[in-house]
């Protein structure tokens, strides 16, 4: 348990790092670029993937309002 929360502070102050430094765009695009190399899984942001269910749910509503 303890090298997770070494490895959560080590991250944390990274990220923390890079918003000051650069910005807190290019901050999070670091993080969800090391969370999908350590995890072996892709990463996408949140706000991308509910902005990509609204738009298959509107599509989904024109469909359906076009059967009658």
């Amino acid at each position: 348990m303890q090298k997770f929360f070494a490895a959560l502070q080590e991250n944390t102050d990274e990220l923390e790092q890079m918003r000051t430094e650069v910005d807190e765009e290019y901050a999070f695009e670091k993080l969800r670029q090391k969370a999908s190399k350590v995890t072996g899984m892709e990463v996408h942001y949140l706000e991308d993937q509910l902005g990509i269910l609204a738009e298959m749910r509107r599509e989904a509503g024109a469909t359906l309002g076009q059967i009658k």
